[in-house]
């Protein structure tokens, strides 16, 4: 069933590469689609197309060479070529700039499992030259198109204590989706982020995670995560950094106008998918059990309004709220001079703005989500 889910940015991708003489990278976490998505474009019969797997060795030597000849040999008479998990592909800015340059006609998508080499591999040698999207997870809104609100609804617990990795979702036992879950946490931890970034303390690097797990949607400090962790807090903001580049974590900074009135130097933290971060404190125990209901319910909100955010190219910052009298915000997208403010809250749709943010902020609209009225929010 997931399988035949149609991506969000699927016809965008189409569009751009009928129209725009760019490559398109694709980053996202391993797992979250990207290769799916990719070779849809092997079925249609618009473009000819070279699909290489960047993670075969064989590959690797004529991708990274910087010889022309060699290029244009592996790609014979395709007019579209895929490069599925770039980043492992010595030079690759410098070599894609060559086919961008040589041959005009050819099209190309990159895929990415995380962007802490490949875009600055690719920034300068590609400026100008490429368009860069997002996949994450499989958003409410995409399953939507298979599933009726309802049926949405009735499975509100599953998102909440699993999330929606495309095979997570496919798989029908909890046994099953956890062992997923697993291998997948695995994947982030020791694959990608400790290969590419050679962080050299990776048993801090795991506890950081799982601290970050237990806080999510709670403020965050680095002086307090550095001395637990016996670190610098340069390191540890260093360490986040790398993490939400990694497509793990994804970090809401404070709303500050009146410094004085207002805190602005914690961040909150979330994850981009609740499977993940359930699966680093090891807690899949059902909803009426959960002492984290709240936090859950905000994390899993957030990561689907980023998504929507992401797909539907909506241009906003986004903040959380606090001032020194402990009065919060959850959440704020401030776009076109205006503060969309929101609480988000599994119950209590009676909860009333904050009088001192409304005081203060007089160009704010105010809202609550619950889980009466959350599908508005994230689709």
């Amino acid at each position: 069933m997931v399988e035949a889910i149609q991506r969000s940015i699927w016809t965008r991708i189409l569009d751009d590469l009928r129209e725009d003489h760019k490559a398109i990278i694709i980053y996202g976490p391993r797992q979250s689609g990207k290769t799916t998505l990719v070779k849809s474009f092997l079925l249609s019969k618009e473009f000819k197309t070279l699909f290489v797997n960047a993670d075969l060795a064989e590959n690797l030597e004529v991708l990274s060479s910087r010889n022309l000849e060699k290029l244009k040999s592996l790609i014979g008479d395709h007019n579209l070529l895929i490069i599925d998990e770039a980043q492992n592909i010595e030079n690759i800015g410098k070599n894609i700039k060559i086919l961008y340059d040589e041959m005009p006609e050819l099209k190309i998508i990159l895929t990415g499992s995380c962007t802490l080499d490949m875009a600055n591999e690719l920034q300068e040698p590609l400026t100008g030259r490429v368009y860069n999207y997002h996949l994450y997870p499989l958003s409410i809104k995409e399953i939507a198109g298979q599933e009726n609100p309802i049926q949405i609804h009735n499975n509100l617990e599953q998102f909440l204590l699993y999330g929606s990795y495309p095979e997570v979702l496919q798989k029908k036992t909890v046994e099953k989706k956890i062992r997923v879950l697993r291998e997948i946490a695995g994947s982030y931890l020791y694959k990608d982020i400790l290969k590419i970034s050679k962080i050299r303390k990776s048993e801090k690097l795991v506890k950081l995670v799982k601290l970050l797990a237990y806080q999510c949607g709670s403020l965050v400090s680095m002086h307090e995560l550095a001395q637990q962790l016996a670190m610098s807090s340069e390191t540890v903001e260093e360490y986040i950094a790398i993490l939400e580049k990694a497509f793990i974590i994804y970090r809401l900074p404070a709303f500050s106008m009146n410094a004085r009135n207002e805190i602005n130097k914690k961040q909150k933290i979330y994850f981009i998918d609740n499977g993940i971060r359930n699966m680093l404190i090891e807690n899949f125990n059902p909803l009426e059990f959960r002492y984290d209901l709240g936090h859950m319910w905000e994390n899993w909100l957030i990561s689907e309004r980023l998504k929507k955010i992401s797909y539907d190219r909506i241009y906003c910052n986004r903040y959380y709220w606090r001032n020194y009298s402990q009065v919060e915000v959850d959440y704020i997208e401030e776009r076109n001079g205006i503060l969309n403010a929101y609480e988000l809250k599994w119950t209590n749709k009676n909860k009333r703005a904050p009088k001192s943010f409304l005081e203060s902020h007089n160009n704010s609209v105010f809202k609550v989500i619950t889980k009466e009225n959350y599908m508005e929010f994230i689709m």
